[in-house]
């Protein structure tokens, strides 16, 4: 997997941030563009992977003979997920990059894997159709930070071209905006999105999402779908059981706060974690504007006490990814050697294998980035980065 160190000259203005609702888009600058430090030409792809699917060919050694193998209903065989949004490509995110760089999830075979997320890009102002990743007045991600956070296993996700209608500028339709800014974002950092995050209040984006082939849209509003479905329904109902889900294209409400002393939140993940079980697998999904606040750093820590190792922290579209695995792709298993053709276009290619019956004695798959085993349970690692 493909690392870049990315040496940014950040340029830094007391504009307000900017927000998710039409109201408060953002604002005209009183400064030109400025460049990010480097002609964005220049910029390294972060993720140059193509829609060629990759086959497994695995190899197992087993204390016994198993009965089945299979895919574990969630990677690393874990029993819940949290997962976290920033919108309007908060700067935020960096800071809270490096501190679930410091919490790790535990693989189940001695390897640990740092906390992920996934931060929404509005890829151009409104009001005067600057590209907000090449204008550090903007105070949002530039796209050499975009590069760091994906490098770093975070999820860019796409938030629209000009995040909905209202300002000087904006697309011709929902489906515009969204596929304008995937186009961009692929021409700029060479990154694939798969996940949009709903602007505001605005309807069509649900739809175009799943137009344009993403896995998954994701607002705090329950009524902005079209023909899709909302899960949960409302936010006041029970935690989402991934468990129940059908495949497919999934529209998923989260709670969503910028300040992070809140009850309701407390009271989510009580919910998480005494709810989700070897057959119940609840998720909880928030997001933000702001993660700078102090409490957010408690908040965090005390998740990571009450989760103890037992849930996938990562970003939506991983999550999606790893669902996307374990409905469609093709297994095979022959004795102690399996193959698995995985489905086309995803950038996580991980998965874990149930092996029941036997333990496994060692394992070896010369196309992951890793393979790690213990007990009956193996982990395949590929990131197409």
């Amino acid at each position: 997997m493909f690392k870049y160190i990315i040496k940014l000259i950040l340029i830094c203005s007391t504009l307000a941030a900017i927000s998710c609702t039409k109201s408060s888009k953002q604002q005209p600058s009183d400064h030109p563009s400025q460049p990010n430090g480097q002609d964005q030409e220049e910029l390294k792809p972060a993720a140059p992977w193509d829609d060629t699917p990759t086959t497994f060919n695995i190899i197992l050694t087993f204390n016994g003979t198993p009965t089945t193998i299979r895919f574990a209903d969630l990677k690393y065989n874990k029993i819940g997920a949290f997962s976290m949004d920033w919108d309007d490509g908060a700067r935020s995110s960096l800071k809270a990059m490096k501190l679930f760089n410091e919490l790790e999830i535990p693989d189940g075979t001695g390897k640990t894997i740092p906390w992920r997320g996934g931060v929404a890009i509005i890829g151009k102002s409104a009001y005067n159709d600057t590209e907000l990743g090449n204008d550090t007045y903007s105070e949002v991600l530039q796209y050499g930070e975009m590069i760091e956070l994906v490098s770093e296993g975070w999820d860019i996700m796409n938030h629209g071209l000009y995040s909905g209608f209202g300002g000087n500028n904006e697309s011709a339709s929902a489906y515009d905006d969204v596929a304008e800014l995937d186009e961009l974002l692929h021409s700029k950092i060479g990154y694939k999105v798969a996940v949009t995050v709903v602007p505001g209040m605005e309807d069509g984006f649900v739809e175009a999402s799943a137009q344009l082939g993403h896995l998954a849209a994701t607002s705090q509003r329950n009524d902005v779908g079209g023909i899709y479905a909302p899960i949960p329904d409302a936010e006041w109902k029970p935690l989402p059981d991934m468990a129940t889900w059908n495949a497919g294209f999934k529209y998923l409400t989260r709670s969503f706060t910028d300040s992070w002393n809140s009850n309701d939140l407390i009271e989510k993940t009580t919910e998480l974690v005494t709810t989700s079980n070897g057959t119940t697998h609840k998720l909880l999904r928030i997001g933000t504007h702001d993660s700078s606040p102090d409490g957010f750093s408690d908040f965090i820590v005390q998740l990571n006490e009450k989760m103890g190792g037992d849930f996938l922290v990562c970003s939506l579209r991983e999550l999606m990814e790893y669902e996307k695995i374990k409905t469609e792709s093709v297994l095979n298993v022959n004795d102690g050697s399996i193959t698995v053709q995985v489905p086309a276009g995803l950038r996580w290619e991980d998965f874990t294998l149930l092996v029941e019956g036997a333990e496994v004695l060692s394992a070896t798959c010369v196309e992951a980035d890793e393979i790690t085993f213990s007990g009956n349970l193996v982990n395949v690692y590929k990131d197409r980065l």
